[in-house]
């Protein structure tokens, strides 16, 4: 049975709190290939009824933020995630969660791949770039919209950020980028004003001299 703060970071994806912080002052169980198989497996994802998939994906999510490489992620697990049902998603907090997911792929198949070398470091068939790519950023344009906060997008920056997702995929998207990084662009802008504005809300701190 999923213990209360595991429910609780789950419901913080559609309320706005990603519960990340929390997430990552846990201690984190080691995680293999061999003991996730159960989990990251694309048969189960698929059999997955829609009200049973977000708690699901945020299980796999656990899983591979904890992982790390070398780690091997089943090729139907991949090809589950990227079909539309979770790319394009209207279901609430599932494209979030993709996005993790398959930054969490990318971190854990590139190693430490130099710049060059992230051409040819897709775990996944290039021609998917332009939809991933779509995954990601759809969020970040309801936040540039008004339609949601943007902490609804923190575990999703942190994964990206941590997985350097974007420098993989945009070589081999074959639609323009510009517009659909921009909503990226100004997501980031809008944090960084926020916390701007909330370090210049504090009260100041007076230090006398002894």
């Amino acid at each position: 049975m999923p213990s209360t703060s595991t429910r609780r970071e789950r419901s913080n994806l559609g309320k706005g709190s990603t519960g990340s912080e929390s997430a990552s002052k846990r201690p984190r169980r080691e995680v293999t290939s061999d003991n996730s198989n159960a989990i990251l497996s694309g048969t189960v994802l698929h059999n997955k009824a829609d009200a049973l998939l977000l708690p699901w994906l945020f299980e796999c999510h656990r899983v591979l933020r904890a992982a790390t490489p070398p780690f091997a992620v089943s090729a139907g697990f991949i090809k589950e995630l990227l079909s539309p049902r979770y790319l394009k998603s209207s279901l609430n907090g599932v494209q979030q969660l993709t996005g993790c997911l398959l930054s969490d792929i990318v971190r854990l198949s590139s190693g430490h791949a130099s710049g060059e070398e992230r051409a040819n470091m897709l775990p996944f068939d290039t021609n998917y770039a332009d939809d991933v790519l779509c995954c990601l950023t759809s969020p970040f344009g309801q936040v540039a919209r008004g339609e949601a906060p943007l902490k609804t997008c923190e575990q999703l920056i942190e994964r990206a950020s941590a997985s350097h997702i974007f420098g993989y995929l945009i070589p081999h998207c074959r639609q323009p980028v510009q517009e659909r990084l921009t909503c990226v662009f100004v997501g980031v802008q809008q944090a960084a004003a926020e916390h701007s504005q909330g370090t210049r809300l504090q009260p100041p701190v007076t230090i006398r001299s002894p």
